[in-house]
């Protein structure tokens, strides 16, 4: 029996796609000097980040076509949460590119580790599981390369100092 182009074109279509990070799967680790109870780390699963309050960003990017709806933790309250004082966090990505940013620069333009855009989980192809996004759209002067290089995509940690 001949199977139809369609579904054969179909069957590796889908077993190439590259798959979503499970829901209990650590994706980000805060790292800080006298943070989280005592522990100078905690880790977050997907799961863990939705179930914190969740803030959203409508913005173009210069690595989109168009304005996109980020949904995801304010970092500003989590900094917060996990008691971090320092005046910037090193944001690490999991191809080792790392950008220091000022604290007062996230509280201001209430960046967010986005885990979703328009309503999709981020994966690895498009920029996640969680891409640092700043409101672009809304703030056009900090639409420059200074911004755009805070904006770390990929990441997987970040420390205080």
């Amino acid at each position: 029996m001949k199977m139809p182009r369609t579904l054969i074109a179909a069957s590796l279509l889908l077993g190439c796609a590259l798959p979503a990070f499970s829901a209990d799967k650590v994706i980000l680790t805060i790292k800080g000097a006298g943070c989280c109870q005592g522990k100078n780390e905690q880790s977050f699963t997907l799961k863990d980040l939705a179930a914190l309050p969740q803030s959203e960003i409508i913005t173009q990017t210069p690595w989109t076509k168009a304005k996109s709806r980020y949904q995801g933790v304010s970092l500003a309250m989590l900094l917060k949460k996990l008691q971090i004082t320092s005046s910037s966090v090193k944001i690490r990505a999991l191809n080792d590119y790392w950008a220091q940013v000022p604290v007062a620069e996230i509280d201001k333009y209430k960046a967010i580790l986005a885990t979703h855009a328009d309503g999709k989980a981020l994966t690895i192809r498009n920029k996640g599981p969680v891409w640092l996004m700043l409101p672009l759209s809304e703030h056009p002067e900090i639409n420059k390369e200074q911004y755009h290089s805070y904006m770390v995509w990929q990441v997987h940690s970040v420390e205080a100092g």
